[in-house]
């Protein structure tokens, strides 16, 4: 089975009934997978994955994955104290860190060259420490779309859930640039999830940023329409 939903995420699933009157006792080639993903800036990716069955792991034998503990960062550019109180509250946070004291946002004002630090979007960095993963987030809470985005919510819950959706999204974005998935073909690794190139990178970030505060926003909208 298959999904694509109108905001261009998706997701495809194949399913194999067990028989326990039959098991299968190795591994069987039943055919191959094309996988054709195209992006939001054009780019077409290809790749083909072998499909087939497998016996079924006794649950002991099924590797546990990897924590990892997620650290999100606010920040702005801002130096008045006042308009980061502004901020503070705005996005219910305690503290919005000062541009200065972040430790990544400046990597994609780097990339990107021409880009202000007020119109940084965000930026994140794994690490591991005492064997368990990091990745640590760190979101321009100054960002005037942003900002805009939760000044039009009518309610604080509203304001709550449109920055929930947001910060869910660029979570996912971030994992993805900072971790391999595992069991999957090195080349798709290689070309969907990992890339030394920051300034792609950059770019990347900045087509998802946009795609993550229109679909926050049109939850709110749809959320708003459904109340009236």
């Amino acid at each position: 089975m298959s999904e694509i939903n109108e905001w261009g995420y998706g997701s495809i699933g194949l399913n194999c009934k067990e028989n326990k009157n039959d098991p299968h006792t190795g591994k069987k080639l039943l055919g191959q997978l094309e996988l054709i993903l195209q992006s939001g800036d054009g780019t077409v990716l290809r790749a083909s994955l072998d499909v087939g069955v497998s016996p079924k792991p006794d649950k002991q034998e099924r590797r546990r994955q990897q924590d990892v503990k997620t650290c999100i960062i606010f920040g702005t550019a801002d130096q008045e104290e006042e308009k980061r109180s502004e901020l503070s509250r705005l996005f219910g946070e305690k503290t919005i860190t000062s541009f200065s004291e972040c430790t990544y946002l400046q990597k994609y004002c780097d990339a990107l060259e021409d880009v202000s630090p007020e119109e940084s979007t965000y930026w994140a960095e794994k690490s591991e420490r005492e064997g368990i993963s990091e990745l640590r987030i760190e979101i321009n809470a100054g960002h005037p779309q942003l900002v805009n985005m939760l000044k039009r919510c009518k309610t604080a819950q509203e304001r709550v859930d449109a920055k929930e959706r947001y910060v869910r999204d660029v979570a996912l974005d971030c994992y993805q640039h900072c971790f391999n998935l595992k069991g999957i073909p090195e080349v798709v690794e290689n070309q969907i999830f990992t890339d030394p190139d920051e300034g792609k990178r950059a770019a990347e970030i900045h087509l998802n940023h946009d795609k993550a505060i229109r679909i926050a926003t049109n939850e709110l909208k749809t959320g708003s329409n459904q109340e009236t």
